[in-house]
């Protein structure tokens, strides 16, 4: 390696760790913001709660009793704090009015005139009613007409104290009812711990893996759009009531046809119409101002959303990064480790090629799982920990562990022995050793042609005892079928008595191998149901492309099947009278067992 390429390793492995821990720590960073509980909407008075607001997001993030039992006591002192602030801004309120604008003057000015009429209304409802003690009263209808005027005024008061109050033009009824909407839901906050996200989003394990995220994502797209439409049917429904409240307000009374408005009886009619009109005019601001309210929760709620689903995609491309630096990195220190190796093999005169490779293994294993992390978390519970472990070297180890489970599959009573001649994967020899996870074959020739020995020891691992098919042509003689084919020229006639005497001479030749294999398939045929086998010889003529050929087939033993081949082609050619005219080059294979 030259220094230019030592010098650019280097840097490359500087940059990535780099890289690795910005990206990690900004991570952290977003996630620990993206956790973290949104501040409480702030009403529009002059009361500073963002202490208690402040307590409320560190009671939140506690997590150990200690700093429980802190965040009760900051909470506890932060509620008193606010509740001075608004005792201070109601009593301030009444006594420094801020500037209004005409309608509000002209509000306020309507609101003293209602407060005037109303103790009028009450002193006459109460000067009606001792009338009306004292009989002077005809059937009570004064009486009547005074407490409906009264209700008369006492609504449209409310009425005209909504409207200002929505204007902004009454601070102290703003106040009151912050302090009044702080005091309902304090009991309720108090005992929220984290009450600004949902269980999945403040969920650790969905937090630090790609698959959670993504998830959550989905999650907040639609939550998102559920806010907006449930905003815009509250706005909808918002300027309906106040479409309402403006057509109430413009509405003016209509006597009946034969109703007299000078009367009694008309003026009470009126007066009630009037009265059920305030109401109505009230309860619509009331609802309107509610409505208002609700839409600013879902327009905040909303923008909470939007927030975490731009963390969550920070945190996405931060994950992306991870995978990416992994990848790079495994480059870096691979090529830094070779280095290494190479300088140590350089001052020890040792080559450590196999040390090469478990070293890279081991950085592609750590950086798949560090990816795999990355994707889909860490696991929750050991099980499923041991699980993936088991998995692993399940797969790793597979070739070994079918080759243990082979061996014991060889070791049976039809299995290999050594000294069997087999054929394993194409590969034929006699079995030298047989370890519970390898076969030693020593290399014999190709079946079709001599049979000897090649000086080679082939290996193979025991898994082709289950996964594969192997061939053994060992009895307990070793026996096995074998040919060789003699041509002959076109000129040599072959009678049945010249075929029979071949066969014969075969016969006596092969003796002894034939009462073997015939006593082997007689124990075969008990102890299986076969049929009886015989195994004499055979001796057959075949057309080929040069003219005619003598094949012969009989039976012999593996040791000796090379000298028995050669030791019969000899009679076989000096039967047929052809001599050494034969071409010695044709092969002998067997043909099964």
């Amino acid at each position: 390696m030259t220094l230019p390429q030592r010098i650019g390793l280097w840097l490359l492995g500087c940059v990535v760790v780099i890289i690795f821990v910005v990206a990690n720590s900004g991570t952290d960073l977003s996630l620990s913001e993206f956790s973290a509980p949104a501040e409480a909407p702030s009403s529009n008075t002059a009361v500073d709660q963002s202490y208690y607001v402040t307590a409320r997001n560190l009671a939140a993030l506690a997590a150990t009793p200690q700093e429980q039992q802190y965040a009760v006591l900051a909470m506890r002192s932060a509620d008193h704090e606010l509740d001075q602030s608004f005792a201070s801004a109601i009593r301030n309120s009444a006594a420094h009015r801020l500037e209004h604008t005409a309608a509000a003057t002209s509000m306020l000015q309507r609101i003293a005139e209602l407060k005037q009429s109303i103790r009028a209304d009450q002193a006459g409802v109460a000067a009606a009613s001792a009338d009306s003690s004292k009989a002077s009263d005809d059937d009570g209808e004064r009486l009547r007409i005074a407490q409906a005027q009264l209700t008369l005024d006492e609504d449209e008061l409310e009425n005209v104290q909504q409207d200002l109050a929505r204007t902004g033009g009454d601070p102290q009824t703003d106040i009151q009812q912050a302090f009044d909407q702080h005091r309902s839901i304090e009991s309720q906050a108090a005992a929220l711990p984290k009450n600004t996200a949902t269980a999945d989003l403040e969920s650790a394990r969905s937090l630090h893996s790609v698959v959670g995220k993504v998830r959550i994502l989905s999650s907040l797209k639609q939550r998102r759009k559920m806010l907006a439409d449930a905003r815009n049917k509250v706005l909808a429904e918002q300027q309906k009531l106040q479409q309402q409240h403006d057509g109430l307000d413009r509405q003016t009374y209509v006597s009946t046809p034969g109703e007299d408005p000078s009367s009694r009886s008309g003026r009470l009619t009126q007066l009630r119409v009037s009265a059920e009109r305030e109401k109505d005019m009230a309860d619509l601001d009331k609802r309107v101002r509610d409505l208002g309210q609700l839409a600013k929760v879902y327009e905040d709620w909303g923008h909470l959303v939007q927030t975490q689903r731009r963390t969550l995609l920070t945190s996405l491309a931060a994950d992306f990064l991870t995978v990416v630096m992994a990848v790079l990195g495994i480059f870096a220190l691979s090529g830094f480790a070779q280095y290494l190796l190479k300088r140590w093999e350089k001052n020890h005169h040792r080559r450590l090629k196999h040390a090469r490779v478990v070293i890279t293994l081991i950085l592609e294993i750590v950086v798949v799982a560090r990816i795999a992390v990355v994707i889909f978390g860490m696991p929750g519970d050991v099980s499923t920990i041991l699980g993936f472990i088991t998995a692993g070297i399940t797969v790793t180890l597979k070739d070994f562990l079918v080759s243990f489970v082979g061996w014991f599959a060889l070791m049976g009573r039809r299995g290999i022995q050594v000294g069997d001649w087999v054929e394993i994967d194409g590969t034929q020899g006699e079995v030298l050793e047989v370890t519970a996870l390898h076969t030693y074959l020593l290399e014999a020739g190709n079946w079709a042609t001599s049979g000897q020995f090649t000086g080679r020891q082939a290996v193979f691992m025991n898994k082709f005892a289950v996964e594969r098919k192997y061939f053994n042509f060992s009895t307990s003689e070793q026996w096995l079928w074998d040919e060789f084919v003699v041509p002959v020229p076109a000129s040599k006639v072959i009678t049945q008595e010249l075929l029979s005497r071949v066969q014969h001479l075969i016969a006596t030749e092969t003796r002894d191998d034939m009462a073997s294999a015939e006593a082997s398939w007689r124990e075969l045929a008990t102890t299986h149901g076969l049929h009886e086998r015989k195994g004499a010889p055979t001796a057959i003529v075949r057309t080929s492309a040069a003219g005619l050929e003598v094949v012969v087939r009989y039976v012999t033993k593996a040791p000796t099947r090379f000298d028995t081949a050669v030791r019969l082609r000899q009679l076989v050619l000096g039967a047929l009278g052809l001599g050494l005219h034969v071409d010695p080059s044709m092969p002998a294979r067997p043909v099964g067992t």
